[in-house]
C-alpha cells in the first residue's frame, strides 16, 4: 500500500491547537488489500482516526 499523508497544527488559543490529517490511498498491492479497501473504507478511517487519539494522547503528556 502507497499512502501519503499531511498534517497540519493550528493554534486556536493559548492550549488549544486544532490537528487536521489528510491521508490519501495511491495504491493498493495485493488482492486482500485492495478487496478491503473496496468492501471496507470506513476502516481505513477508523485506522487514521486510531492513530490521531494515539498522537493526541503523547502530545498531552
Amino acid at each position: 500500500m502507497v499512502n501519503t499523508q499531511t498534517s497540519r497544527f493550528k493554534k486556536l488559543g493559548e492550549n488549544i491547537t486544532e490537528y487536521t490529517s489528510e491521508v490519501e490511498y495511491t495504491q493498493f498491492n495485493g488482492f486482500m488489500i485492495k478487496l478491503m479497501a473496496k468492501l471496507f473504507p470506513s476502516k481505513f478511517k477508523a485506522q487514521s482516526q486510531k492513530w490521531m487519539n494515539q498522537f493526541k494522547a503523547f502530545a498531552e503528556k
